[in-house]
């Protein structure tokens, strides 16, 4: 695990928690929310942003268009950003929490390698940052991440898929997994650039595509449809797991071309 720093731009309001950028997904419902551009260099793992996610199981694909800049229909219309995060940008449309669905389905098979956890944690990466103290460890076959010290953010605990995914600009995919918690709370993911600025913007930890998910404690499957804006044959997948001390865990991590 290692210790990086993290910058958050809200873009339909800016929230400021003394002593970490704190994100309540809860506050975003306009058509885009932020992403988040590390400041530090990339060691196999990065930190992640925040956006939107997808409504409702199986719903309809979200474009991301990075290199906005900032949003065009949110419901101030402007880009507020946080204060000291210089890096921060937001361009990611927002749809609300993803209900769940099963099935990942698709051509070309699932390119996420070990994404049932089968051979421990190969391709996989965990962070930590602003005080989150989290134990990642493979328990019955699935992921388990215990918090031992929560922070108000989603992003100050992560764990990063690094095996690389080639993600064709124009093409349409679905991300799925499995996941519950110890109780009722709030799971964030994101497909990124993973430290690849290929927009040319300046920044690269872009998010494509983020989605905000409702964990209860019975296991159930996770779809999210997305469009890829640019190809970026090294993209990752996060997911952010801080804000709530519930333990969570995951399983049957899978992307796939659509038809």
């Amino acid at each position: 695990m290692r210790t990086r720093f993290a910058v958050l731009t809200p873009v339909l309001s800016a929230i400021f928690i003394a002593g970490c950028y704190n994100l309540n997904p809860s506050e975003y419902q306009g058509e885009d929310a932020p992403s988040v551009e590390p400041n530090a260099s990339r060691g196999g793992t990065a930190e992640g942003g925040v956006s939107g996610g997808l409504g409702g199981s199986g719903g309809a694909g979200v474009d991301a268009a990075p290199g906005s800049g900032g949003a065009s229909g949110g419901l101030d219309g402007g880009g507020a950003r946080v204060p000291d995060a210089p890096n921060a940008r937001a361009d990611v449309p927002i749809g609300g929490r993803d209900g769940g669905t099963g099935g990942s389905g698709g051509k070309g098979g699932n390119l996420v390698r070990n994404g049932g956890f089968d051979s421990g944690m190969t391709n996989w990466d965990t962070y930590e940052m602003n005080g989150g103290v989290a134990t990642f460890s493979i328990s019955g076959g699935e992921l388990e991440c215990v918090i031992s010290t929560t922070t108000t953010a989603s992003t100050n605990i992560q764990l990063q898929y690094t095996g690389g995914l080639n993600l064709v600009s124009g093409h349409n995919y679905r991300f799925t997994f499995d996941a519950y918690a110890t109780a009722d709370r709030a799971l964030d993911t994101s497909i990124w650039e993973n430290g690849h600025d290929l927009d040319n913007n300046g920044f690269a930890w872009s998010t494509y595509q983020y989605s905000w998910h409702s964990l209860t404690t019975t296991k159930q499957p996770f779809t999210v449809d997305f469009t890829m804006p640019l190809t970026n044959t090294d993209a990752g997948i996060a997911f952010f797991l801080d804000g709530d001390a519930a333990t969570v865990y995951i399983d049957d991590v899978a992307l796939n071309e659509l038809p």
